[in-house]
C-alpha cells in the first residue's frame, strides 16, 4: 500500500468517526521566549476555552486594577507574563474574592485557575 492509499484510508476512517467528535475552541498559544546566537526558544500552550468550570466566573472590573472570582474557592490563580514566566500566584480562600493588579506594570498578562485561562491588558 502506497503512501497516498494509507492516507486515504485514514481520512475515510476520519470521516466516520467525524459524527461521534466534538471540537469545541481550542486556544493554541505559541510564544517567542527568547533569541540567542540564531537558537530560538518557543512555548506553546493549548487551554479548551468551553471546559466545563461547576459556575466558575472570572470578572475583571473595568479600569483593570482589580479582578474578581467568583466560586473558586480552594483553587490557585496564577498570574504569567507574555513571556511566560509566574509573575504571582495567590490562593483564592473565599468563593467571592477581589485582587488588586495595581502592582503590576502596563502590558499583556494571562491569568489561569485551573484549567480556564483568561488574556487581561492593564494600560
Amino acid at each position: 500500500m502506497n503512501s497516498l492509499q494509507q492516507t486515504q484510508k485514514k481520512c475515510i476512517f476520519a470521516k466516520k468517526l467525524q459524527p461521534m467528535v466534538t471540537i469545541k475552541h481550542i486556544i493554541l498559544t505559541s510564544l517567542l521566549l527568547f533569541t540567542c546566537g540564531g537558537m530560538s526558544t518557543f512555548a506553546t500552550t493549548i487551554a479548551d476555552e468551553n471546559a466545563i468550570t461547576e459556575n466558575l466566573q472570572i470578572t475583571i472590573n473595568v479600569n483593570g486594577s482589580n479582578v474578581r472570582i467568583s466560586n473558586a474557592s480552594g483553587k490557585i490563580l496564577e498570574i504569567y507574563n507574555i513571556t511566560g514566566v509566574k509573575i504571582a500566584s495567590y490562593k483564592i480562600d473565599s468563593s467571592d474574592k477581589t485582587i488588586s493588579l495595581g502592582h503590576l506594570s502596563k502590558s499583556c498578562y494571562i491569568l489561569k485557575i485551573g484549567n480556564i485561562v483568561r488574556k487581561i491588558s492593564i494600560l
